[in-house]
């Protein structure tokens, strides 16, 4: 008698796990279907500030992205929209934060890893103490914006100009350069030809030359 009454509780514990499993799921299903149009609407709402930010309308663009932040706090793309824009201006202190925003909302977009490494590159250029930080930190995002999307040129060709001008020490390497140089090559015959001459230009420089700190630039277009 006493085994049947386990056997009973095991299967009511059971059924009692089953569902709470299907609840959880529910819950998560509506909240899903809940947040969809939300970012549908986002995204159609998006495209007026897209054309003022394409049209160098920066501060309009800015205002009109401050609002629509306000409004949709957990889309990347205002984060990401307000760091171009900071970073257009040189305010790359405010771009950063703007564009690290956006990688904590969607840590897999690339493009917000390339802006991002970006970004750190340039504030490095005048940091001070802080410069083989910052510079560790463009390295680590351009890296994972290639990662993300092997064919985004311009995180490659940012890439190879780090790893030509970055010293030793801060992960620059003639052998990666020339690494990304061939995977460029591969995707685009016009554009390998230029990277693989970025790399040329760098092997035939003097050793004083090449000691010069790095600049840090985009190597594709912007």
């Amino acid at each position: 008698m006493t085994g049947s009454w386990v056997t009973v509780g095991i299967q009511n514990m059971r059924q009692q796990k089953r569902s709470r499993r299907a609840v959880l799921w529910l819950y998560g299903a509506i909240v899903l279907l809940s947040l969809m149009p939300l970012y549908a609407q986002s995204s159609d709402d998006m495209a007026s500030g897209v054309a003022l930010f394409e049209r160098g309308q920066f501060a309009a663009a800015q205002q009109f992205f401050e609002t629509f932040v306000s409004r949709y706090p957990t889309a990347p793309s205002g984060a990401y929209y307000l760091g171009c824009i900071a970073f257009k201006r040189e305010q790359y202190e405010q771009a950063a934060t703007w564009f690290e925003k956006a990688v904590q909302l969607d840590g897999g977009n690339s493009d917000y890893h390339l802006w991002l490494g970006r970004t750190y590159g340039h504030q490095a250029q005048d940091a001070g103490g802080e410069a083989f930080f910052l510079a560790r930190k463009a390295k680590t995002h351009l890296e994972k914006a290639v990662e993300l999307n092997p064919d985004n040129m311009e995180a490659r060709f940012d890439l190879l100009e780090y790893y030509l001008q970055a010293p030793t020490f801060l992960g620059g390497s003639s052998a990666k350069a020339k690494e990304q140089a061939e995977e460029i090559a591969k995707r685009n015959a016009a554009a390998g030809k230029k990277a693989w001459q970025r790399c040329e230009e760098e092997d035939t420089k003097t050793p004083w030359e090449q000691a010069t700190p790095p600049r840090n630039e985009a190597g594709g277009t912007e």
